[in-house]
């Protein structure tokens, strides 16, 4: 689950900890070129796993018209059809004045990071484990493909935890950011009664869950050794069977898991 929400303003000009290091902000927060809540602290808060990737921008990248603009602006140059035209439209008028002034002060818009003294902004781009819900899922549609099978259509739902965990994971962060003396952050996630949560996020382009392992049929498709359940000789590997999703990247688990289940059949024809 993917935001790219929440803006750091160092309390330094041009502080040294986050932007060179990426030390450790307080015992509730860790930066290591990401901002991450320790274990306890997820368990503690009853919360999804979350990190926060940081990106160093100048203050007209701030603003999610600016860069809505931009990139409306790329896609049309290159004769491309914008994804999530409506989100990005609806950006650009809350942001009018930034527009308007990143637009019109080439100077101030064309300054790099390199110069000396141009001001530093931290943005967050945030990952955040999907706790499974049942009701998010995989449908066959009516609609038919060019071969006469009917197409998949994705049912993707959140859930109230979902929205709760990069809530409470922003305010944690932007307490310990304060509270370390670091500077201070703002949350900009909108509530739920504003804007649906799927209004402002985004998969994080690693397709996982559907065919789920579990020993129980019940509660999975496929069992420990990834067998589908009542087809001895059908075996599912890849992201599909995770009874979670987590938020690092599944390719590590996934080819393990393939070597593993390689491992099993070549042990099943030896028998």
């Amino acid at each position: 689950l993917r935001y790219l929400n929440g803006t750091i303003v160092p309390s330094d000009e041009r502080p040294s900890g986050l932007y060179e290091d990426f030390n450790q902000v307080s015992d509730e927060v860790w930066a290591r070129g990401l901002l991450a809540l320790p274990e306890e602290v997820v368990l503690r808060e009853e919360m999804a796993d979350f990190k926060a990737r940081i990106s160093v921008l100048n203050s007209y990248s701030a603003y999610d018209g600016v860069n809505s603009a931009r990139y409306l602006g790329r896609r049309l140059y290159n004769l491309d059809l914008p994804e999530r035209l409506s989100f990005h439209i609806y950006n650009m008028i809350n942001d009018l004045g930034p527009i308007v002034d990143t637009a019109t002060d080439l100077k101030a818009h064309s300054r790099t990071l390199a110069s000396p003294d141009a001001p530093l902004i931290f943005r967050l781009d945030n990952g955040s484990e999907q706790v499974p819900n049942p009701d998010s899922r995989i449908h066959l549609a009516e609609q038919k493909d060019q071969f006469g099978l009917n197409i998949a259509q994705l049912d993707w739902r959140l859930s109230e935890i979902d929205a709760r965990s990069l809530r409470r994971a922003h305010e944690l962060i932007a307490w310990e950011v304060a509270r370390s003396g670091f500077g201070r952050m703002r949350i900009e996630l909108p509530e739920v009664e504003e804007r649906p949560l799927e209004e402002v996020t985004y998969g994080g382009n690693h397709h996982m869950g559907t065919t789920r392992m579990s020993d129980d049929p019940r509660l999975g498709v496929v069992d420990r050794n990834c067998q589908v359940h009542g087809y001895p000789n059908l075996f599912i590997a890849g992201s599909s069977v995770f009874a979670t999703g987590g938020f690092s990247n599944p390719t590590m688990t996934i080819v393990a898991l393939a070597t593993r289940l390689a491992d099993h059949i070549k042990g099943l024809f030896r028998a």
